[in-house]
């Protein structure tokens, strides 16, 4: 039985299939644009919240107030959905 599955999670634990997407989020949260870029080139979830803090990346950018990453994830999901 794996343990954590789905989106809880204890303190301190992450999920091994949400690894790039947690990558995601903390960069945005710390308005690291370069590495933003780098991991939208490699298709993460971007509707995923983590369990900690309950933000997606966008959500992440949004309270560091990073505008320019806000733009970039929502540029990345129009076009996911186009």
């Amino acid at each position: 039985m794996r343990r954590n599955a789905g989106h809880s999670a204890s303190f301190g634990t992450l999920e091994r299939d949400h690894l790039l997407d947690y990558a995601l989020i903390w960069a945005a949260l710390h308005g690291r644009l370069e590495v933003v870029e780098f991991l939208l080139g490699k298709q993460p979830d971007l509707t995923f919240t983590e369990p900690f803090h309950h933000v997606t990346a966008r959500g992440a950018a949004g309270h560091g107030r990073h505008q320019e990453i806000v733009a970039m994830l929502d540029d990345s999901d129009a076009g996911d959905r186009d």
